[in-house]
């Protein structure tokens, strides 16, 4: 839940207004007395807003579990009654994320039956998702954990980069923001000027930001790469990589090889990437078990899921889950019930 702003101020399909779920253990009347004590768990949403009215569309902007906040025993258990809490307020739409490492049934455990109204349905679904890289404390011992062909792809271009390109690594730049635009138009999945000028522009917003390039002989760039430092762990949140060099360079793997050096040199323990990465080098990832949870309002099913193929990015988690066919709809109420294991002994009462 760092760097909210940033997360918030992203471009996307409509503005939105964010949500904070506390689950308490007793009922108060006075939030600003609540202490950390009284807090079982948290969870922040966003709603999608039209003319600054809410839609009643609810989603995460974080797909990696860490829009909700608890013990991990008990986070199933929240993230079911979240869905009790979307179906009995009659959102139109709900999307949310848990990460249930570790959980030994968390589809079972999901998919008791829901309370509320059975004008509603619901449906879940697993993801394995490639979480982070730990680092070791040195550059060779980190990519001794990488399978062999990405660890030495990773020193192989760098080597040849600097021998065939005198391609130098800038850990710390500046640049200005016409210099970015111009830059990204030279760049391999190029994004639109107004994107650019909002990641210029974000990039102040973040508590610990970071921008670092690569040049070549002739001080052109060849990549830039900029992200946010959090105690001990580093997020990319985008990266430009020069469209013109061809294959037998491979930019984008010169870059991150000098990225992870760069970070354990800082002290960084892992390191991620915002919405992943198609790099081979997530097959070395630690991974986690993610399940999504989708509500819908029955009637608006097929508007929803037809609105979300048109207009979400491609690789929106809830337009995925809406229209995978593959994951079987629930009515709210009727779900077949199943037997859980290592249930706490008693739900929140109070949200």
């Amino acid at each position: 839940m760092d760097d909210l702003l940033y997360f918030f101020h992203k471009p996307g399909l409509l503005p939105s207004r964010p949500h904070l779920y506390l689950l308490l253990k007793e009922a108060a009347t006075d939030l600003g007395q609540l202490k950390s004590s009284d807090l079982i768990a948290a969870v922040l949403l966003y709603e999608y807003q039209f003319a600054s009215i809410g839609l009643k569309a609810f989603t995460v902007v974080d797909r990696t579990g860490g829009a909700l906040i608890a013990p991990p025993e008990i986070r199933i258990l929240i993230a079911a009654r979240m869905r009790d809490i979307f179906i009995k307020r009659g959102a139109h739409v709900a999307f949310l994320t848990v990460d249930a490492t570790g959980h030994e049934s968390p589809e079972a455990e999901l998919s008791e039956g829901s309370q509320g109204k059975n004008s509603h349905l619901w449906k879940i679904r697993h993801r394995h998702y490639p979480s982070h890289l730990e680092l070791k404390d040195t550059f060779d011992d980190t990519l001794a954990t990488i399978n062999k062909k990405t660890r030495t792809n990773l020193r192989y271009y760098r080597k040849r980069a600097e021998a065939e390109l005198g391609a130098h690594f800038l850990p710390e730049i500046s640049v200005s923001e016409d210099e970015l635009i111009a830059f990204n138009k030279e760049c391999s999945y190029a994004v639109s000027d107004d994107v650019v000028r909002w990641r210029f522009k974000s990039h102040k917003l973040l508590q610990g930001p970071f921008m670092m390039g690569i040049k070549d002989k002739d001080n052109r760039w060849l990549s830039i790469l900029a992200g946010r430092r959090v105690e001990d762990r580093t997020e990319l949140l985008w990266q430009l990589n020069r469209n013109d060099m061809g294959q037998q360079h491979s930019i984008g793997t010169v870059m991150r090889s000098y990225y992870i050096e760069e970070e354990i040199k800082r002290g960084s323990r892992r390191l991620s990437s915002d919405h992943g990465t198609p790099h081979p080098m997530t097959n070395s990832f630690v991974h986690r078990d993610l399940y999504d949870i989708a509500v819908v309002r029955s009637p608006l099913r097929k508007l929803f899921t037809r609105a979300g193929t048109k207009y979400l990015h491609n690789d929106n988690p809830l337009a995925e889950l809406l229209a995978d066919e593959t994951q079987p709809w629930h009515k709210a109420g009727s779900a077949p019930k199943t037997s859980r294991r290592n249930e706490p002994a008693t739900p929140p009462a109070h949200a």
